[in-house]
């Protein structure tokens, strides 16, 4: 054999393990989302389709599905309803400590919010003035 075939041999052997432990993963993914098809069509579980997260028919899932899925995107890390409420908790929680910062240097009586629910009532109330 010729240095040159024993050189590609070479780097054949080392490669093809390495294309394999890929082509398993894609594999994987592959018949993810072929379940992740098939239970779309077929009507009997529910999907993120943000995170792929899925539940359905089995004992353990509320016939409430609805509350379910409400309390998967209050969680899900990739849903943007998730991130946009984990934004207003963090604003809500600046505009407090300025609100008790201003408080004191000027002795006003600006309104500090416990949670994003105190703060959205409060909204509430003025529109209804």
């Amino acid at each position: 054999m010729t240095p040159e075939k024993e050189r590609l041999l070479a780097v054949l052997q080392e490669r093809v393990p390495q294309l394999h432990l890929e082509c398993a993963g894609y594999r994987e993914e592959i018949e993810r989302l072929r379940n992740w098809i098939a239970d779309l069509q077929s009507g009997m579980f529910i999907n993120c389709v943000y995170c792929g997260y899925r539940y359905g028919p089995d004992p353990g899932t509320p016939v409430a599905m609805a509350e379910v899925l409400k309390q998967h995107i209050e969680q899900c890390p990739d849903h943007p309803m998730s991130k946009l409420k984990n934004a207003l908790t963090e604003s809500v929680k600046l505009q407090s400590h300025y609100a008790k910062l201003l408080n004191m240097h000027d002795g006003g009586k600006r309104i500090s919010f416990e949670s994003p629910e105190a703060w959205m009532a409060r909204l509430e109330e003025i529109r209804r003035r």
